[in-house]
């Protein structure tokens, strides 16, 4: 077994400096088994990889071991540079160092993953085919601009809403009151690339990245497609907060959900004769302060009612939160317009007082609605000061929720959700569009709600996503998957129920469970919790796994 060593080559990362490679890279000179020890100041950055590349070249190691920082992103770019050379990936084992602040912590990580590749074996390759064809469902903003994506890539669209294409989204006015959405739909009606069914509602998806087949009901038809991967843009949904506030909606109280609409056809108020301008009030509640769509929506809707109204507006608000892309400028514009902006330290009581909608001669300068709070005017002398406000229109934020649509689909498809009902992100910093399943994806609103640049945004990332499982006709496994050892499974279900990215399945065959390995992503849940013991994880089986204790013990020793 040490003559498996003997063409390993291992290499440190300082990792921009983080790292002292210089007592790994000694140790690594002396052990026995390594052929071949080299240093890099960052090994994931492109110069980095061409570097490991030449010294795989030059040296004809077969073994690789890294001592950096772990990531699985930084792995899967190790990896993939292994199979460029010609080296199966499998081979190829990190050591956390950096995750270590002692020194000699360090080097028996080292030592260990070097114990750990000498049981390491190839593994056979097993392509899985793809159908090259994607699904989008919901066809708003970011489902159009995803199919789009996909269509200008050559790949094809289905293209499924159970409403209709080109529902627009409402809070913001970009896409409200331009022709982004009208230019869209055109394009998606003229692409031969893009099938559209709606209104559609999906009734059922079984199968694993690369190869679904999703069942649909389409005008009272039922259909069956085929596709490799799915991308959910199914949105949010808006709801009054009747009972917080105390008073329902119409007239004069309208959510932000409804302003363009009232924009759209508002000119003014008649008094005695005579017409003035509406005296408006935004107000935004805490639970509107948590995410900056509702800011921005406020924001906007308070420019235009200045600009194309001439009203007098104000905008209530606990805090104002301006640290998204271009929401100070958009807030100083505001101000710049003349919106006044106050700070209330508790929310606003709301009355509605006798005056109708529609002014008589008699109510001369009274309003439908009159707020009174103690807060503070932006920009005024500092202090809390007893306020009151009378207003003909008064515009509220909205609890946001997950759809109907989006609920239905992330139940349908087994997805992992946020405590609001919402769709996870499989890591909101690094893949935000990813989901818990492998080959499904989710765009905008269906994972809370964000703001049109953001959907855009992801609505790219996630054709690109997509792309990469769909621009071959095969899919490689390259993860570490489970393996069910079928003459010990009892078939008792725990693995099926645990699986969080949907992966095991009866084999009827069989009578055991069966792990897709296209779909697994080697987290190990699996294998840990079967009580009979039938599933290991690709190395990391229980013989790997000894084999680095021993070596841990010897180090001890």
């Amino acid at each position: 077994m040490q003559d498996r060593l003997k063409n390993t080559g291992a290499f440190c990362c300082s990792c921009g400096a983080t790292i002292e490679t210089e007592p790994i890279a000694d140790l690594l000179r002396r052990h026995p088994d390594v052929a071949e020890v080299g240093e890099h100041p960052c090994l994931c950055a492109p110069e980095g990889l061409e570097y490991l590349a030449e010294r795989i070249r030059e040296t004809g190691v077969g073994r690789v071991m890294i001592a950096s920082c772990f990531s699985g992103h930084r792995e899967s770019l190790w990896r993939a540079a292994l199979k460029d050379e010609g080296l199966d990936p499998d081979l190829l084992i990190v050591a956390p160092v950096r995750e270590w602040d002692d020194g000699s912590a360090r080097l028996d990580a080292v030592t260990m993953a070097l114990g750990h590749l000498q049981q390491l074996e190839p593994r056979a390759p097993s392509p899985v085919p793809v159908t090259q064809r994607a699904l989008v469902v919901g066809a708003g903003t970011g489902g159009m601009r995803t199919a789009l994506n996909l269509a200008r890539m050559d790949v094809d669209v289905l293209l499924v809403d159970e409403k209709g294409v080109g529902a627009r989204t409402w809070f913001e006015r970009d896409a409200c009151r331009s022709d982004l959405v009208s230019q869209m739909v055109a394009e998606i009606s003229d692409s031969e690339r893009i099938e559209t069914a709606a209104p559609a509602r999906i009734r059922d998806v079984q199968g694993q990245i690369g190869d679904f087949t999703v069942t649909s009901e389409v005008a009272g038809e039922v259909r069956k497609d085929r596709v490799g991967a799915i991308i959910l843009a199914t949105g949010y949904q808006a709801e009054f907060p009747r009972e917080q506030l105390g008073i329902a909606p119409g007239g004069a109280v309208l959510g932000l959900s409804r302003f363009w609409d009232f924009l759209s056809n508002a000119e003014g108020v008649t008094v005695a004769g005579t017409s003035r301008a509406f005296d408006i009030v935004f107000v935004l509640r805490e639970e509107d302060e948590a995410g900056k769509l509702p800011f921005v929506a406020a924001l906007q809707q308070a420019i235009a009612a200045k600009k194309e109204l001439k009203s007098e507006v104000h905008l209530l608000f606990g805090n104002a939160k301006v640290a998204g892309g271009g929401l100070e400028q958009l807030y100083q514009e505001a101000r710049r317009m003349g919106v006044v902006m106050v700070k209330y330290d508790e929310f606003p009581r709301i009355a509605e007082t006798a005056v109708p909608v529609t002014y008589q001669a008699d109510e001369g300068e009274r309003r439908p609605l009159e707020l009174s709070f103690t807060g503070e005017q932006m920009g005024a002398d500092p202090g809390p000061v007893d306020m009151a406000l009378a207003a003909d229109i008064m515009v509220s934020g909205e609890d946001l929720l997950p759809s109907e649509q989006t609920r239905h689909m992330a139940d349908l498809l087994g997805l992992e959700k946020t405590s609001t009902g919402f769709i996870s992100a499989d890591n909101v910093f690094m893949t935000p569009v990813r989901t818990s399943r492998r080959g499904i994806f989710a765009v905008g609103g269906c994972r809370g709600p964000i703001t049109l640049p953001e959907i855009s945004a992801e609505a790219d990332e996630a054709a690109l996503a997509a792309y990469g499982i769909l621009s071959s006709a095969v899919l490689e496994i390259l993860d570490h998957v489970a393996v069910v050892e079928p003459d010990k499974c009892a078939l008792c279900l725990t693995c099926i129920r645990s699986c969080p990215g949907g992966a095991i399945v009866v084999d009827h065959e069989r009578n055991a469970a069966r792990v897709a390995p296209e779909a697994c992503q080697g987290c190990g849940i699996c294998a840990s919790e079967c009580p009979a013991d039938a599933i290991q994880l690709e190395h990391f089986t229980d013989r790997e796994i000894l084999s680095v204790l021993e070596v841990l013990r010897e180090v001890g020793q």
